[in-house]
This record gives structure tokens, sequence and C-alpha cells, in this order.
């Protein structure tokens, strides 16, 4: 009896001491995390800052308002969702404004420019560390799923190698249904 019941504390102090280990660990993910974000919003906000002096324009609070804003967005967004958005902080930015936030974050590289098929622009933060992605889009609801793929990225090298082609930048954009408009079918 006495055995057993030792056993039994053993078990739970040994359960207690992994559940210790999942909660710190969770914590340094939680650190490493934030850690990352603040890197690439430092990242973000130096080229946003540097295009701004290196076209010698005004700094603008407006302006800035919207940058901060769109740097800690994520996902694929348009001007209007962006506009919708900015009026609850600033009602006083006209979407005149963000239209020309977004073209000169563009111009700067903070945001990359995707149309997806369609005449409206999607944008998406412009992320420099993070790996390359694709893009499935749905042509019934417009679903935008993203997927990064090793083959994909190695075929592309192996085929520049075989024509002795330098690739700048790259895009595949494969539309067709998704899960849940099959299913609607």
């Amino acid at each position: 009896m006495r055995h057993k019941y030792l056993r039994d504390q053993l078990l739970i102090f040994q359960l207690q001491i992994k559940i210790k280990l999942l909660i710190l660990i969770m914590i340094i993910i939680i650190i490493i995390n934030k850690f990352w974000v603040l890197i690439m919003l430092s990242d973000l906000k130096s080229r946003y800052e540097n295009y701004i002096q290196s076209q010698h324009l005004k700094t603008s609070k407006r302006r800035d308002i919207i940058f901060n804003y769109i740097s800690t967005t994520r996902g694929h967004f348009t001007a209007d969702n962006i506009y919708q958005n900015i009026m609850k902080v600033d009602a006083g930015i006209g979407i005149a404004t963000v239209y020309r936030t977004i073209r000169l974050l563009v111009d700067c590289d903070v945001l990359i420019e995707h149309t997806f098929g369609e005449k409206k622009g999607y944008f998406e933060v412009n992320d420099i560390n993070s790996r390359h992605h694709d893009h499935l889009i749905c042509t019934s609801c417009g679903n935008i799923i993203e997927f990064q793929c090793d083959l994909i990225e190695d075929d592309k090298q192996r085929i520049a190698k075989q024509y002795k082609f330098e690739i700048n930048s790259h895009k595949l954009e494969i539309f067709g249904l998704c899960s849940k408009c099959q299913q609607k079918k």
C-alpha cells in the first residue's frame, strides 16, 4: 500500500514538472514571438522613414497613423478595409489619404500589392524576414489561402539554372474553389 502511494506521488510530481516545463516553453515562445514582431516593425518603420526622407517628403500625422495601423495588420486587405478601420481611429482621415499612403507604402517596399485577377488591389505587409509564400484564391467567395511549398521553390531554382536565368521575384496564384465553396456545389 505504501509503495503504491509513493509511486502515485512520484507520478503526480512528474506530471507537475511536465506542466511547468510546458508553461515555461509557452512563455519563451511568446517572448520570442513578441521580439520577432518588434524586429519586423522596426524594419518596416526604417524602410518607411528612409523613403520619406529620400523623397524629401514632409512627415504627416495622418500618414503615420495609417502606417502604424497597417504595419500591425496581418493577412490580405484592400484600401477600403483599411479606410473603414482607420475611420475608427481618426474620422478626419479621408479615403484619398489612405490611397496615397498605401501607394507610398508599396513604393517603399512596406506593402506588397496583389490583384488576384481582379481590378481592385489587395495588399499585405512585406515582412522580408518571412519565407516566400504563394496563394490559392477562391473564385467563388474570394477567400485567399497562403501556402509554402519547398518543391515549388526548388523547381524555381532548378528551372532558372537550366535557362541561365536570374530570378528577381516570382508569384504563383492558383485560382479555383475552396473547400467550403466545393461543398455548396
